[in-house]
């Protein structure tokens, strides 16, 4: 679609029941049921079609853009596609974890994924997301065969992780226990968990702002965000709302966040900047619910 008029300027036919779509350099990922379409961002035309077997969850590049990984919560299972000619290289298995959320550093050699799951919208989450949440820790640039599988218990249903730049230091959001952990990745390959830090009601996204090492939270029953220094563990303001935060992104420099406010068949698209912290609403004619940068 036209971003000013709306307008359609292209149809896909041959990317059939897409449900999500990933940037991934020159490329989009649109991944359904089975399978994940390569789509040229220019020309729209299907460069490729990677069969997958089961569902894709989430999708997640390294800042190389050479790897994507790829959540696959039926098949207990994490992919790794190679970027250059877009082919599955390997794929690391679980036991009997549903792993959703996932996250690569810009190293591209430490990734994290969480068993975690947000529900539906007035559900509660299954009392073994709760009582049995786990993260995984592994190297997606070495076979899975050459390392060992590292696990770390985190109760509370982790729904969602932020790796840090120093590829050492990471944040997961526990939803259920309305706190962010703090890990750190030591040289042996564990994880070792640090002190927790309470937010609102039921957080279920953290977005790093690289300037200033700051996070960006949402919470769903909270009806707020709440910017946190994470170097030093504070909380630095707390923005109330008049509705849940569906979704929301921060720009690429640092100074803005976008956030998605939904209404019975309206909403209201929110401006932060993250500098003055002053929050401008604009509403929109139609219901929102995801936005992206």
């Amino acid at each position: 679609h036209n971003a000013r008029t709306g307008g359609v300027l292209s149809l896909v036919s041959d990317a059939p029941h897409a449900q999500h779509l990933f940037r991934a350099g020159d490329v989009v990922y649109a991944t359904s049921p089975h399978r994940i379409y390569v789509i040229d961002a220019q020309t729209t035309t299907v460069l490729k079609t990677i069969e997958m077997g089961s569902p894709v969850a989430e999708l997640a590049a390294g800042a190389s853009g050479q790897r994507v990984l790829a959540s696959m919560p039926s098949a207990r299972a994490v992919a790794v596609i190679a970027t250059d000619y877009h082919a599955e290289v390997a794929r690391f298995y679980f036991g009997d974890e549903h792993v959703r959320a996932i996250a690569i550093d810009d190293t591209g050699k430490r990734a994290l994924t969480t068993n975690g799951h947000v529900p539906l919208a007035g559900l509660n989450p299954a009392r073994e997301a709760v009582r049995y949440g786990g993260m995984f820790a592994f190297d997606p640039s070495r076979l899975p065969s050459e390392q060992d599988q590292v696990r770390t218990g985190l109760v509370g249903n982790p729904v969602d992780i932020v790796m840090m730049p120093d590829s050492r230091t990471s944040f997961v959001v526990l939803r259920e226990e309305d706190s962010i952990v703090r890990l750190e990745r030591l040289e042996s390959g564990a994880v070792r968990q640090h002190h927790r830090m309470t937010t609102c009601r039921q957080p279920e996204q953290l977005e790093l702002i690289r300037n200033g090492r700051r996070g960006i939270v949402r919470c769903n029953a909270g009806h707020a965000i709440e910017l946190i220094d994470l170097e030093h563990n504070e909380l630095i303001r707390h923005v109330p709302l008049n509705g849940r935060v569906s979704d929301m992104a921060v720009s690429p420099d640092g100074k803005q966040a976008v956030l998605v406010i939904p209404h019975d068949g309206s909403g209201v698209i929110g401006m932060l900047d993250l500098e003055s912290y002053e929050l401008s609403l604009h509403e929109v004619n139609a219901e929102p619910h995801r936005v992206e940068l």
